[in-house]
């Protein structure tokens, strides 16, 4: 084969690979994943490289139940998680996310007013593990005092100001609590550095300068 269609065939090859999805890898809950840091299920690998990106477990249906996973995380990335439909699913679900001591960090109920699905979205500013929470609502965490989180519907939330580590779970208003299986997709995208913006605004810039200069001389 010529040196220049051998060339040719090598980038479409690199095309083709390039543009293949990568097989989803799922780890699946564990007998009953636990609701305390020391016995939440342990997720291998680094999520965004090459390590689990997707969450497979239950709810139980005979008694209030939350399930955590430990989960490694990257500085400088954007971690990112989402409840979706099964078909025996959990459908009214929490997420909560806490660092490697138990503290809050993000919270979510649900996605909007008709949507009773979780997600929630943290910049990773620290290496190492750090803990996924799920629940069905109305099941939530709390310190040794009162709830981590507000009781807040809808939209993404903080901790409450003050409040401590993880320390059990209990239901905030009584009444039925959603149970069923789950799937959490798990991403994580790098954080852009600011130089990097700043250089894409000027890119930018001066395209639209050059735009201008080429009407004005036509």
């Amino acid at each position: 084969m010529n040196k220049y269609r051998l060339c040719a065939a090598g980038a479409m090859l690199l095309f083709w690979s390039g543009a293949l999805p990568a097989e989803a890898v799922t780890f699946t809950e564990s007998g009953d994943a636990g609701q305390s840091l020391a016995t939440a299920n342990v997720v291998p690998g680094a999520v965004g490289t090459g390590g689990t990106d997707v969450i497979s477990g239950s709810i139980a249906e005979a008694f209030n139940d939350a399930d955590l996973f430990a989960v490694t995380l990257s500085a400088g990335t954007t971690f990112s998680a989402t409840v979706s439909a099964t078909a025996t699913g959990l459908d009214d679900s929490q997420l909560f996310l806490f660092n490697a001591a138990g503290l809050g960090l993000v919270a979510n109920d649900d996605i909007n007013s008709i949507n009773f699905f979780s997600t929630i979205s943290f910049n990773i500013a620290t290496s190492g593990t750090y803990y996924l929470g799920i629940s069905g609502f109305d099941y939530d965490p709390q310190d040794a005092a009162s709830f981590i989180f507000p009781n807040t519907a809808t939209g993404q939330v903080t901790p409450v100001a003050g409040a401590g580590s993880l320390s059990g779970w209990t239901v905030r208003t009584p009444g039925p609590v959603s149970f069923g299986d789950y799937t959490i997709s798990l991403a994580t995208t790098p954080i852009p550095e600011p130089s990097s913006v700043l250089g894409l605004i000027a890119v930018a810039g001066l395209g639209a300068v050059a735009l201008r200069r080429k009407r004005a001389q036509s």
